[in-house]
């Protein structure tokens, strides 16, 4: 899960701070191939609350 978060927050960073560079086909990939990254980090987070 590490990599994805990883990868999640270069890619967030891209969007907010360098929004320049944004490439669209690379946005529309992650958001039709990727997005489910997040259901799984909500996941991850809900297991730890639980377990907290």
């Amino acid at each position: 899960m590490l990599p994805t978060l990883l990868n999640m927050a270069r890619f967030r960073n891209l969007l907010v701070h360098e929004y320049a560079r944004i490439d669209d086909a690379q946005v529309y990939a992650i958001l039709q191939q990727r997005l489910s990254d997040f259901d799984a980090f909500a996941n991850s987070v809900r297991q730890y609350m639980q377990s907290s």
